[in-house]
């Protein structure tokens, strides 16, 4: 404990009535997308779930670029880029019956 107090920060950060909002509105929105994200994988394959789950990336991009203003490192599109492939490769093959 000793330690502890011996690292203090002099300057607390003061959160106000927005800041808990937001937190508390973003943790029933998580909440309520596990849930979602559980039921779709106990109704359906795995193999069909995921690729939309991992389509996540990419739209929280999006809503970061439009609403923040954030541009993505050249390493985080090529990471999206290869995501997105992967996911039309395997979506177009399972459309042929290629894999199942």
């Amino acid at each position: 404990m000793i330690l502890f107090l011996r690292y203090r920060v002099a300057h607390t950060t003061h959160y106000g009535r927005f800041e808990i909002i937001m937190v508390i509105a973003i943790s029933i929105c998580m909440f309520g997308a596990q849930v979602f994200n559980t039921k779709a994988y106990q109704n359906d394959k795995a193999g069909r779930v995921a690729p939309v789950n991992q389509l996540q990336l990419i739209f929280n991009w999006v809503i970061d670029f439009a609403i923040i203003g954030t541009v993505p490192t050249s390493s985080a599109l090529t990471g999206g880029i290869l995501i997105v492939g992967s996911n039309l490769i395997i979506s177009v093959l399972r459309c042929f019956n290629i894999i199942k």
